[in-house]
């Protein structure tokens, strides 16, 4: 599986995910950090990436667009920290790899995680 995490979240996070599961980027490695959320989306299906992200528009995106992918994990966290976010994004790939795999939103934040599968009704 492989992953991007968005710009609204440190490169960092990208280094640890890699880190722990292999291939991830960062979007400031493929594109500029101005680039409208539904060509991130169209990259990720395209590319068969699972977004990372704070920014809550992916799901509205998913939720409108009936998209059966690109998987999305959506942090809700008070604190976007490499050092907080880096674990709890690791730990959620861990616990929902087969999610992951065919097509979930998962909203997590620093005490409970909640999966909806794709696409979202």
């Amino acid at each position: 599986m492989k992953f991007l995490v968005d710009v609204c979240l440190s490169r960092e996070v990208a280094i640890a995910v890699a880190e722990a599961h292999g291939a991830c980027m960062h979007w400031l490695d493929i594109g500029p950090d101005d680039t409208k959320d539904d060509e991130i989306m169209r990259w990720c299906t395209e590319h068969d990436h699972v977004l990372i992200t704070a920014d809550q528009d992916f799901g509205s995106i998913l939720k409108h667009s009936g998209q059966k992918n690109p998987s999305v994990i959506l942090l809700r966290t008070a604190d976007h920290a490499p050092a907080k976010v880096s674990p709890l994004v690791i730990d959620i790939i861990r616990r929902f790899t087969h999610e992951l795999e065919h097509g979930c939103l998962i909203a997590a934040d620093e005490q409970s995680a909640r999966l909806r599968r794709l696409p979202i009704e």
